[in-house]
């Protein structure tokens, strides 16, 4: 049987799909932000096609701010050049269950060129797989954990309480 809660092959989806478990597949990238970004498959549609030849995805999702709105001055795409489509080619050995959406797997794209076939430069993957290469030529292996995220009030603790941890007034603007 099928693992709903570790690491998944297409064998293993086909199964959870076949029983009803999974019917979304997230097929996503990491933007300059850290957001998944991507597109939701069919997880039927997923096996028969997307796993195999993955999908298109604007360039502009790699220049977009906060609230996604394009930020002038990218060379990569821009409303200049005209924005265009990048592929993603899933990353298999990710596939998993997201256990904290219902009835959904996730698998993590690496960003090509439609033209090239080669590695989007700017994306972070391909960022951080070239920092990987490179500490590896000299002789680092790299390593990582989590970042802890966080949101500051304004509002007391004491006040807080009060409130119940309801409408507590943000410090910033923009959480």
């Amino acid at each position: 049987m099928a693992n709903l809660y570790g690491m998944l092959t297409m064998e293993s989806l086909a199964e959870l799909v076949a029983q009803g478990a999974i019917e979304t597949v997230a097929v996503v990238f990491t933007d300059h932000y850290g957001r998944f970004m991507g597109k939701r498959f069919d997880a039927e549609f997923f096996l028969e096609e997307g796993g195999a030849h993955g999908t298109h995805a604007c360039d502009y999702l790699l220049t977009v701010d906060m609230e996604m709105e394009p930020v002038p001055g990218y060379k990569f795409a821009n409303w200049e050049l005209g924005y265009g489509d990048f592929h993603l080619v899933p990353d298999l050995s990710t596939l998993r269950v997201a256990s904290w959406l219902d009835k959904t797997a996730l698998v993590l794209c690496d960003v090509a060129s439609e033209k090239t076939h080669q590695p989007v430069s700017v994306a972070p993957r391909s960022i951080l797989r070239r920092q990987l290469d490179r500490a590896a030529q000299m002789g680092f292996d790299g390593m990582a954990a989590s970042e802890l995220e966080y949101y500051i009030f304004e509002d007391s603790y004491k006040t807080a309480v009060h409130k119940k941890h309801t409408d507590l007034e943000p410090l910033s603007w923009y959480i």
